[in-house]
């Protein structure tokens, strides 16, 4: 991730923007892992959780609804953590067709960051939060089949899956405009 972000161009745009980021948790831990790494790095949430955030040193805290057009155009990596899985796939459709929007092809890349559920075998913890975010938001978590047709309805494509080893904990998708 550090290679990918040092190779980007700081002068023009947003190096990391941190979607529907509470506090900004992850951003905090990105910049202490490189602290040599300049340009932007851009946290955003809704007004009254980004309000309540400590604030970090080269970190923008930014209000904004994730469902409305990005503001931050052109940036090297939009990253998503623990979010699509709150919403059935139209709404999916509608925040990422947003990022798509705002990404430049050919550079900017989207790492969705979450559970990826095998299509069979999948963790007694996986079912169970699969189950919970339908009872509970009429959302799902998404197996690798779910992402890439949740992410081609969006004008997206699928560069890799990098399920976490143990099964439980979550992966990384690795998303470019198509």
């Amino acid at each position: 991730m550090g290679r990918f972000l040092a190779e980007g161009d700081s002068s023009i745009a947003a190096l990391w923007v941190d979607v529907g980021a509470g506090y900004g948790q992850k951003t905090v831990a990105l910049r202490a892992a490189f602290p040599e790494l300049e340009g932007r790095f851009v946290v955003h949430d809704l007004h009254h959780i980004v309000s309540g955030a400590g604030r970090n040193e080269g970190i923008e805290y930014l209000a904004h609804d994730i469902f409305t057009e990005q503001p931050v155009k052109g940036a090297r990596a939009c990253y998503i953590c623990q979010v699509l899985h709150d919403f059935p796939d139209d709404k999916c459709v509608v925040v990422l067709t947003q990022l798509r929007k705002a990404m430049k092809p050919g550079y900017s890349k989207l790492f969705i960051h979450g559970q990826i559920v095998p299509r069979s075998g999948a963790s007694v913890w996986a079912v169970t939060q699969d189950f919970n975010m339908m009872t509970l938001l009429g959302a799902a978590e998404r197996t690798r089949d779910c992402f890439v047709d949740v992410l081609s309805q969006s004008g997206l494509k699928v560069l890799g899956f990098y399920p976490a080893p143990d099964g439980v904990s979550e992966g990384l998708v690795e998303v470019e405009v198509e």
